[in-house]
């Protein structure tokens, strides 16, 4: 990794690959977030930190086939939280038994 940008357009992406938001991060970090200046949308991003500390010395990483889910839209929370709430089995019954009354009420072609 040489690199890490915060939210590029498709078209100026430098890789086919994201950044998820799951970090164990370096003690330096803090100190890197209070030396960044704002970024995409005016705030300060923990990702032009993170560049950073890949300039000044090493991030490790590692890619994943792990579904993902953006929490930061509707479709993205209800998403994630029947993911989670499928791996419990009294949930996963209910979200199937639920799933059957919908269809029975919404139209075909809804």
């Amino acid at each position: 990794m040489r690199a890490l940008v915060e939210k590029p357009s498709s078209e100026d992406a430098p890789s086919n690959l994201a950044v998820l938001g799951r970090y164990i991060r370096q003690a330096k970090v803090p100190d890197l977030l209070a030396e960044t200046s704002a970024g995409v949308g005016g705030e300060i991003q923990l990702t032009d930190a993170l560049d950073a500390l890949i300039k000044t010395g090493r991030l490790n990483a590692f890619e994943t086939d792990a579904a993902i889910f953006d929490c930061g839209n509707q479709q993205g929370c209800l998403g994630a939280n029947l993911a989670v709430g499928m791996r419990d089995a009294g949930i996963r019954k209910y979200v199937r038994d639920l799933w059957q009354v919908l269809r029975s009420i919404i139209p075909v072609n809804y």
